[in-house]
Order: C-alpha cells, then sequence, then structure tokens
C-alpha cells in the first residue's frame, strides 16, 4: 500500500457481508420468515432490472427471497410494496435523502 493513503484497504466481500446483514430484513408472516433485500445486494443483472421496473409485483418478485411462498402464506403486493417504500424513506431520511432522489416509480 502506498504511503500516501492513510486508510487501511477495504475488503470489498466483507463489506458487502456486513452491509446485507444490516440491510437485510427479516419479515415474518404466519411461521415462515422471508428476507426483504436493499437494493445493493442485487446481482448486477438485477439491479438493472429493478432500475427499469414500473410495476408492483416485478419490484417485490426483485426484492423479496420468495415472493410466490410470502403470496401464498397471506402476503400482498401492495402491503409489502408499502414495506419496501417505507424501508426505503427511513434509510434515504438517516443518509440525508428524499426518497424521490433514489426510487424507482411503481405502478400498481
Amino acid at each position: 500500500m502506498s504511503k500516501r493513503y492513510t486508510s487501511p484497504p477495504v475488503d470489498f466481500t466483507d463489506y458487502l457481508d456486513t452491509k446485507e446483514r444490516e440491510n437485510t430484513t427479516p419479515v415474518t408472516l404466519g411461521d415462515k420468515t422471508f428476507l426483504l433485500y436493499s437494493r445493493e445486494h442485487l446481482s448486477e443483472d438485477k439491479f438493472k432490472e429493478l432500475q427499469n421496473a414500473t410495476e408492483a409485483e416485478v419490484i417485490c418478485r426483485i426484492m423479496l427471497d420468495d415472493y410466490d411462498g410470502f403470496i401464498a402464506a397471506g402476503g400482498s403486493t401492495p402491503g409489502l410494496l408499502s414495506l419496501i417504500e417505507d424501508i426505503a424513506e427511513k434509510r434515504a431520511a438517516g443518509q440525508g435523502l428524499s426518497v424521490g432522489e433514489s426510487g424507482a416509480s411503481v405502478s400498481s
């Protein structure tokens, strides 16, 4: 490492693992637990798909680990989308952003 850098190197894999643990939200419905992922933990393909998504169900399928299981357990797309938006608003507020600066537009 060059002496001009004062910060130690960041292990990117460790960084992403830590962020995934911090930003993945377990969602319980009945006796089942589903995982709601944040955008930064999506693969490049899924992230691009999310950026282009305009339908609520598509967004929910990308963000939740088992969308079909969630619906079968009694969940709903509008309810899940509301949860996703609430979490995004809380995270954006914590970073001093407005949700409009980073959110996808949705049509139900």
